[in-house]
């Protein structure tokens, strides 16, 4: 096992099923909470036409993006994480 935290996502942007920008952004947008790690695919150019109006839109809202170092605060190798108040053992 590498000694790395695991990071998963809480918010599953289903790009890889819808291949439409609008319910990409309506899927992330009515999905996301404080904290979320967001999972978005840079292969689909409907992805990457959704992510300008997702954050516009997020920030909006008052959410802030930062670094996972900064989410997670100092990460520990032996956690899998899946937002900012959600971790577990490795493995678990």
């Amino acid at each position: 096992m590498i000694n790395r935290p695991i990071i998963q996502w809480s918010v599953d942007s289903e790009d890889w099923k819808s291949k439409d920008a609008q319910m990409i952004i309506d899927k992330v947008t009515s999905s996301v909470y404080d904290g979320s790690i967001i999972l978005l695919h840079d292969i689909h150019p409907e992805t990457i036409a959704a992510v300008p109006e997702i954050i516009r839109d997020l920030k909006k809202e008052d959410y802030q993006f930062v670094s996972l170092a900064t989410l997670l605060n100092n990460p520990s190798s032996n956690e899998t994480y899946y937002g900012e108040n959600d971790h577990r053992p490795a493995g678990g």
